[in-house]
């Protein structure tokens, strides 16, 4: 009972933080300047921390909570493909071509080379999860092959493609 009370509380910061960020906005600053400049004083990375908060209310199946979060701060996050990948997930469950094209979308707007790995591997967890479109995570698996260097990251990619044959068999 004490947790959901401190989930409230928490929910309800956030929500409180966005009320400012709206409030900045509304007195002419552009939201991402706003959301920077919050974001300078803090000790954590905020666009980090609110996805991953919003990534585990998905996972525990609390997509009010996550939609009215990201509905709240996608405005105002830099880098604004990292929260569409959140909504991609929470639209599998209601319209999988919707969250397939979220996906590729986020996939053509991405800046190829290193930087990409990150993404392209959440990409293809979500695919994994959720996805059933073979051309798709081949297409993300075949662009990230070429960045990868660690022997982890090789891993964690034969992980992945497991992963998406083991959820879509149909697929092999």
């Amino acid at each position: 009972d004490q947790e959901k009370n401190e989930g409230t509380a928490l929910e309800d910061t956030l929500f409180q933080l966005g009320q400012v960020l709206q409030e900045n906005v509304d007195a002419g600053i552009r939201p991402k300047e706003a959301f920077q400049a919050i974001s300078e004083y803090a000790a954590s990375n905020i666009e980090e921390f609110l996805y991953d908060y919003i990534g585990e209310k998905i996972n525990h199946h609390e997509e009010g909570a996550a939609n009215e979060l990201l509905e709240t701060f996608m405005p105002f996050m830099h880098d604004g493909r990292w929260f569409h990948l959140l909504e991609a997930r929470l639209l599998f469950s209601q319209d999988e071509k919707a969250a397939l094209t979220i996906i590729e979308t986020v996939f053509d707007m991405t800046k190829r080379g290193e930087e990409a790995v990150d993404i392209d591997f959440e990409m293809l967890a979500i695919l994994a999860e959720f996805g059933h479109d073979e051309p798709l995570f081949t297409k993300i698996a075949a662009e990230l092959m070429q960045y990868l260097t660690s022997d982890e990251d090789w891993i964690d990619f034969i992980d992945l493609v497991e992963d998406f044959f083991a959820h879509n068999p149909a697929s092999e």
